[in-house]
């Protein structure tokens, strides 16, 4: 699959129009997880520069949901996984990091660019 398939449109529309497109694609790949928003806040320290203010997070359920997961590729301590382990594939995974931009495992050390750039 090409990367361009998993972009978000740019243009005119707002940050919130472009994050409901996404958690629209995500729902119907996957109607049985939930789909919200949450704040980037501490999320600051596993993400590259031009992650957004409001990410996409998922669950199975309201708890998971509120835990804010934002990144399919890690488990909540931070070591990687793949993505069936929070039982979404690997299209809806990589839509979510093409957006969301937060890469926990990779940043482990909570070394992510925008933190750093922010600490300057």
């Amino acid at each position: 699959m090409s990367n361009q398939q998993f972009s978000v449109q740019t243009g005119n529309e707002g940050v919130e129009t472009k994050t409901q497109q996404v958690i629209s694609r995500l729902a119907n790949l996957h109607p049985e997880m939930l789909w919200s928003t949450f704040p980037l806040g501490d999320y600051d320290q596993y993400a590259e520069i031009d992650a957004p203010d409001v990410l996409v997070c998922f669950g199975r359920d309201e708890e998971e949901l509120d835990d804010g997961l934002v990144d399919p590729y890690s488990t909540m301590l931070g070591t990687a996984c793949e993505p069936s382990v929070w039982g979404i594939s690997e299209e809806a995974a990589k839509i979510i990091q093409c957006y969301n931009r937060v890469f926990i495992a990779q940043y482990a050390n909570c070394d992510g660019p925008r933190s750093l750039a922010s600490k300057h």
